[in-house]
């Protein structure tokens, strides 16, 4: 009941983490992360909330919510004073299942005016290999919109490099556990 209410009201909230271009120098993107400010538990980090919205059914209307509200802030930031920001939204293992995600993501865009261009929608590695029927033709159907598509956590399931080349994206981003201690141990580095 509570998280129904969440995202019928404003218990909800975007914080935007900073993506680092080391070649440009500062950043040109953000990445979104949806929040959950509980009336009685305060701030709510994903993994405390997600679980009991995809209990409740509500992922779908998560994704929505998170995607109109990370396109429409990321628009007006472009407008103001970052004009080629760009943003970084996750989608859920439901959302790729869903035949109408190719029109959301549409639908977004063109409600809050940011381009295609502008917009980086990421999987989870378990995700594109274990839960999708058909990863490939939905993220390249989302790639012939204008959108780029990232692999995210790349390195916590059990994927070969081989089978990147079988999704249409254009990101990986490797898990952290990847990098953690790189240079700590000698066998690391070879």
């Amino acid at each position: 009941a509570d998280a129904r209410r969440a995202l019928a009201g404003n218990g909800l909230e975007l914080h935007y983490q900073p993506v680092l271009d080391m070649r440009q120098g500062g950043f040109g993107s953000v990445e979104a992360l949806v929040r959950w400010n509980h009336p009685l538990r305060g701030p709510l980090a994903p993994g405390a909330f997600l679980p009991a919205m995809a209990e409740a059914g509500l992922m779908p209307d998560l994704d929505r919510w998170v995607l109109r509200a990370a396109c429409g802030a990321v628009a007006d930031w472009r407008q103001r004073h970052l004009p080629d920001l760009k943003v970084a939204v996750n989608l859920t293992a439901r959302s790729l299942e869903d035949p109408g995600l190719a029109a959301m993501v549409t639908a977004a865009l063109e409600e809050s005016g940011l381009p295609a261009s502008a917009l980086e929608l990421e999987i989870t590695e378990t995700m594109a290999l274990l839960q999708i029927q058909d990863p490939a033709s939905i993220l390249a159907e989302l790639r012939a919109r204008g959108t780029r598509v990232a692999v995210d956590d790349f390195g916590t399931g059990y994927s070969s490099l081989s089978y990147l080349r079988e999704l249409p994206v254009e990101v990986v981003k490797l898990d952290s556990s990847f990098i953690r201690d790189l240079g700590r141990r000698p066998r690391d580095s070879r």
